[in-house]
């Protein structure tokens, strides 16, 4: 069988974290850093300043007035809320080709991570889960893993999904067995050789099996919980969302009412729409994807 790290180094053109994020988070990670740190860091990048300024404008974000520098947008939104942008639009930029192998078109992978991130984001603010940044991080990253397998390798998902199918497993378990590795572990040595904190990489790792992790963590349990909440909404799957295998006991241990369940959804597609006026997307298309 192929391990994950060994599928990973045989890749040449894999996808890239850029400067901007590690950079951010380096900034949230120091206690000295303020608005004129963050503002350094996004101000030569011209697609995050205008998305960051739409942002501070919209509606949904609170805008009483007019704001025309990145400086006010930042002081308006808080380095928190521009951190998440930045790793948005990031990741928009990875993320956007079409996944072929898992039918997914263009967007859907980066439409689905960003639900993902947005419901887990609303249900460590709910419950009251400390390091929301780390989750929402991991969270939006939990399915990198699928570029790979779905682009690079060259895969039959066909020998995959029969598998799946006869045996009744779920479809990770049906690309470790016809892989020798599936797409959360393979996103894991992705972000690993990214030098991302290992809590993003569990969080990513095991998102799919939070019960098989060693000594339970909250922030693996709610990046299961949101990735289970969109992929039973349809929010942006592909071909493996029928062979989704939830996690009860997740749910459990995080103390997560049926109430604050419909209020994530509520929030996250909210949030979605918004997004999809910042990334000229129309709003009926992020619903679907949704």
């Amino acid at each position: 069988m192929i391990e994950a790290h060994k599928i990973v180094e045989g890749i040449d053109a894999l996808p890239t974290m850029p400067i901007a994020v590690s950079r951010m988070a380096q900034a949230l990670a120091d206690p000295d850093a303020g608005i004129k740190d963050v503002v350094d860091i996004v101000k030569y990048e011209p697609g995050l300043t205008g998305n960051i300024l739409k942002m501070a404008n919209s509606a949904y974000f609170g805008s009483t007035g007019p704001i025309d520098s990145i400086h006010q947008a930042v002081t308006r939104l808080g380095m928190q809320q521009v951190f998440r942008l930045v790793v948005i639009s990031s990741a928009h930029t990875t993320m956007a080709p079409s996944v072929s192998g898992y039918d997914m078109p263009s967007g859907a992978l980066w439409r689905h991570s960003v639900a993902c991130a947005l419901a887990t984001q609303c249900l460590a603010e709910q419950i009251g889960v400390g390091r929301a940044e780390t989750a929402f991080t991991s969270a939006l990253l939990h399915d990198v893993g699928k570029l790979v397998i779905g682009n690079c390798l060259g895969i039959d998902f066909a020998a995959i999904e029969k598998y799946a199918g006869d045996n009744g497993v779920p479809f990770e378990q049906a690309e470790r067995q016809i892989i020798g590795a599936d797409h959360a572990q393979i996103g894991a040595a992705i972000l690993e050789k990214w030098h991302l904190p290992q809590e993003v990489v569990a969080g990513v790792r095991w998102h799919h099996e939070p019960d098989a992790l060693e000594g339970k963590s909250p922030m693996v349990d709610l990046v299961h919980v949101a990735d289970a909440i969109c992929v039973s909404m349809g929010l942006g799957t592909g071909r493996d969302g029928l062979y989704h295998r939830p996690s009860s006991s997740a749910r459990t241990r995080c103390g997560i009412s049926k109430l604050t369940m419909e209020q994530v959804i509520s929030r996250t597609l909210g949030a979605m729409n918004e997004l999809a006026d910042l990334f000229s997307l129309p709003k009926e298309e992020a619903y679907h994807a949704l």
